[in-house]
């Protein structure tokens, strides 16, 4: 399982089953930016950051609650970092989304399926409303509540670095789970990243990218709402405009076709959330 060193400090996976982690090594300590899901993950990552560091975990950031990216969180233990609001969407009847999703991707077992729903989930030492600055080391990190993915979704800024970790606000090359989603927060959160000095994006998942594809996600999210908005102005029912959105915008990204039908129902699910959002706002 490939682990790429993108500076001499910071390291991050990005073929687990579940969220890319990131670590960043400092002279204080290790800080994790969201954690592996699946056992043999978890083991993997914790040898490999055992061998660039013997100190303790300082601190782990949860970008938002959902469960592939905070199951982790209970092994690896340190101080857990997570938005106020996000604290609250974990424990809500099935907030991280473990219960009604964990056994629908392809080819992941019953024991590690029973594994993601039997972890205690962790509940955050701290958390901050807008932002909030963790100085560590050299390094600094400047985490921001955006929304979007999620309400209580945030990005960490490593701005000495120019690098950029987003959660799952940008998940480059690949369709965003948008069940939770508020579009205009999140619309305005990329437009927002946008305006920062950056080399390097860490993304949510998908693979390790430059700043041009904020402007491709950009480009996705006008394009669903401009299009769900004018198929809604027409008079065309929830479900033919969930139908019709799907056929011109699932391509947008490539998927792969062992879990096409699971992805053809997220991305439904999406436009539903979105057609809601809309109508709401008339």
């Amino acid at each position: 399982m490939g682990i790429n060193q993108i500076r001499d400090h910071i390291y991050v996976n990005t073929e687990y089953d579940g969220t890319n982690v990131a670590c960043i090594n400092t002279d204080d300590g290790l800080v994790l930016v969201d954690t592996p899901m699946l056992p043999k993950d978890i083991a993997h990552w914790q040898e490999f950051i055992n061998r660039i560091n013997q100190k303790e975990i300082a601190y782990i950031i949860a970008t938002h609650h959902h469960f592939d990216h905070i199951i982790g969180n209970k092994t690896f233990g340190g101080r857990v970092i997570m938005h106020e609001v996000a604290k609250d969407e974990m424990f809500e009847k099935d907030g991280t989304l473990r219960e009604s999703m964990a056994a629908g991707a392809p080819g992941r077992t019953k024991e590690e399926v029973d594994f993601i729903l039997s972890q205690p989930l962790v509940s955050p030492e701290i958390t901050f409303e807008d932002e909030m600055s963790l100085y560590m080391g050299s390094v600094k990190f400047r985490l921001s509540h955006v929304g979007g993915h999620t309400a209580g979704s945030i990005c960490v800024y490593l701005e000495d670095e120019k690098i950029l970790l987003t959660g799952d606000n940008l998940t480059a090359g690949l369709h965003p789970y948008k069940g939770h989603a508020n579009f205009k927060d999140w619309i305005e959160a990329l437009k927002w990243m946008k305006c920062l000095d950056v080399d390097l994006i860490i993304p949510g998942h998908g693979e390790v990218c430059e700043a041009g594809e904020l402007d491709r996600f950009i480009e996705y999210f006008h394009t669903l709402w401009f299009m769900t908005e004018d198929l809604i102005k027409k008079g065309i029912g929830k479900n033919q405009v969930i139908a019709e959105v799907r056929e011109k915008m699932f391509g947008f990204f490539d998927v792969d076709p062992e879990s096409l039908e699971a992805s053809q129902m997220m991305f439904d699910m999406g436009t539903d959330q979105l057609y809601m959002e809309i109508m709401l706002s008339e």
